[in-house]
Formats: C-alpha cells, sequence, structure tokens
C-alpha cells in the first residue's frame, strides 16, 4: 500500500506519506530544545488525524499530494471536505493509512499510545 487515491470533483488524486510530505508538515511547527531546533509539525498534525481536527486534515492530504500530478488545490480539497457525506469514512481511511506507511508509521503509534495513556490517567 504505498499510495491512497481520492475521487474529487470527477478526478482521481493520489496521495503518499512520503519524505517530502513529513519535511512540509514538520516546517509548519518549530521550536528549541537546548541549542538545537526540533521540528514537531507531523507529531502535531498525525495528533491532529487522530483527534479528528478538520485543518490537520486538510493539512496533511496537502502534504500528501506533492509530487503527484494532477496537484489538488488547497481551496478543492477544502470543498471537497466541507462537503463530504462522510467525514468519519474519509478521517478513518486517511488515519488507516498513516498507521500503516514507513515515513508515519512509528510515530503515529507513539501518538496513539501517549493519547490512550492520557485519556487513562483522566478516567
Amino acid at each position: 500500500m504505498n499510495t491512497m487515491q481520492l475521487e474529487i470533483n470527477g478526478k482521481e488524486y493520489e496521495f503518499k506519506a512520503s519524505i517530502k510530505f513529513m519535511r512540509a508538515l514538520n516546517e509548519k511547527v518549530k521550536t528549541k530544545s537546548g541549542d538545537r531546533e526540533v521540528e514537531l509539525g507531523m507529531t502535531y498534525a498525525l495528533g491532529g488525524i487522530i483527534g479528528g481536527e478538520i485543518e490537520d486534515l486538510i493539512d496533511v492530504l496537502y502534504a500528501m499530494n506533492i509530487g503527484f500530478s494532477p496537484r489538488i488545490k488547497k481551496e478543492e480539497l477544502e470543498t471537497y471536505i466541507e462537503d463530504c457525506d462522510d467525514i468519519d469514512g474519509l478521517f478513518k481511511k486517511v488515519s488507516d493509512f498513516l498507521s500503516k506507511a514507513n515515513v508515519s508509521k512509528k510515530k503515529y503509534e507513539q501518538i496513539q499510545k501517549a493519547m490512550k495513556q492520557t485519556s487513562q490517567v483522566k478516567a
């Protein structure tokens, strides 16, 4: 399972959790740790996907389409998500894909585990 396809407005688009995807997301959130800069964008975005955050879904899908033709426009993606009849199904599809892709699998597992531990502590 190397790529994921979605049909949007009659066009077939390809999406992949690639190194370009990871770098594009990581650039969005940076912090300092001691004397070095740490990129956390993918971590935040994966947490958002698990948590059902629409803005993260848009960012993740947009980044996953980097390098493909046709390249989806962000506005087209936003409209697709706004009008989606099964948003839960779309989150599940993206979540399942990211949980298996080499670039995101380990980080996805770590985030899920941390979220599960946090919810058990609160209960």
